[in-house]
């Protein structure tokens, strides 16, 4: 672990924040995977604001999950395949 975290670079900046006219103007699919328990992104307010705004949004809020999400391979892949 420390070999790990010898490396780690935490994000200090703020981060991004698009308005609501940048979200609307995505146009292609979209796949938001995130977790009901990420303590550090609100998903459920951010699944709403995505879903209101773009215009094809698929988002899935696992329960139970934080920010880490890993072997998502198989719920993605079919997605991309579209």
């Amino acid at each position: 672990m420390n070999e790990i975290m010898a490396h780690f670079k935490p994000r200090i900046a703020p981060q991004p924040l698009y308005t609501d006219a940048e979200l609307a103007a995505l146009t292609m699919p979209i796949l938001l995977i995130a977790g009901a328990a990420d303590a550090l992104l609100p998903a459920e307010k951010i699944a709403a604001r995505l879903s209101r705004l773009a215009p094809s949004v698929a988002a899935r809020i696992l329960p139970q999950t934080g920010h880490v999400l890993h072997t998502l391979a198989p719920e993605i892949a079919p997605f991309l395949a579209q």
